[in-house]
């Protein structure tokens, strides 16, 4: 991406700064993908379903740095892109969708669904794909986590690769602080959270029978699951953040 250079914009993009926020040709706005990071631009045509700017100065550099005609000063934006995995099975109706919003805002950069003995509702990926797009616009992030196909919770846990804090409702688990303390500098960290029914007894001997999967305890209540979600990752982002300011104050 270079300055001055004049982008399309999608028909949906178009469409939601036409009709929603009410935006005219010569209005500025904020444009950013994981290739070309975030750049201030004007509008410079509005019709119909197309439409079209011009980047003025770039605000957030790529992961990689490689955006050219980037404006001094311009931040780098690394973080979403080692966010840890979230395993989770689907549940209904408006929950879903605080689930999958707080996830993106967290950090999350991979999201697995999981099918399990207890899951009772459907999953639909064109409209979770469409709520991850609102959250991600929504906490300006530059990436959308990634998606994957939904799968029975065996298969999942055959294919994962990170080291996975199972949040346990009951029976031994290790203090969630620990876990993460412990296992947050391996960049292949994962977290599940199971289905409204929670897990079954096979189900919960098979997580802890695996040596990788470690349950941690999420305090003395029961949690729903997207408040289960809700309260591992903003620890995990407490903790993530506080290790960042730590190194940087070392570092001066």
């Amino acid at each position: 991406m270079q300055r001055d250079a004049v982008v399309a914009l999608s028909s949906e993009t178009t469409h939601h700064a036409q009709k929603v926020l009410r935006l005219r040709v010569g209005e500025q706005v904020r444009l950013f993908n994981k290739e070309c990071g975030e750049w201030l631009a004007e509008l410079t045509g509005l019709r119909g379903r197309e439409g079209t700017a011009r980047c003025l100065r770039c605000l957030r550099q790529a992961h990689d740095g490689a955006s050219e005609g980037a404006s001094e000063g311009a931040s780098e934006c690394a973080s979403e892109y080692d966010g840890p995995t979230l395993y989770f099975s689907p549940i209904r109706a408006h929950r879903i969708v605080w689930l999958l919003s707080s996830a993106v805002e967290l950090g999350v950069s991979r999201l697995v669904p999981f099918r399990s003995r207890y899951t009772n509702a459907h999953f639909s990926p064109a409209r979770a794909t469409r709520t991850l797009r609102a959250a991600v616009e929504q906490s300006e992030r530059l990436t959308c986590p990634v998606l994957e196909a939904e799968q029975p919770l065996c298969a999942a846990l055959v294919a994962r690769e990170e080291r996975l804090l199972f949040c346990a409702e009951r029976g031994e688990a290790a203090n969630l602080r620990d876990a993460i303390a412990e296992h947050a500098e391996t960049r292949r960290m994962a977290m599940l959270v199971g289905p409204e029914g929670g897990f079954s007894d096979a189900e919960q001997t098979m997580l802890r029978a695996c040596r990788s999967v470690v349950p941690v305890s999420l305090g003395e209540r029961v949690l729903r699951c997207e408040t289960a979600v809700l309260a591992v990752l903003a620890y995990w982002q407490a903790f993530r953040e506080g290790t960042t300011t730590a190194s940087r104050r070392a570092k001066r």
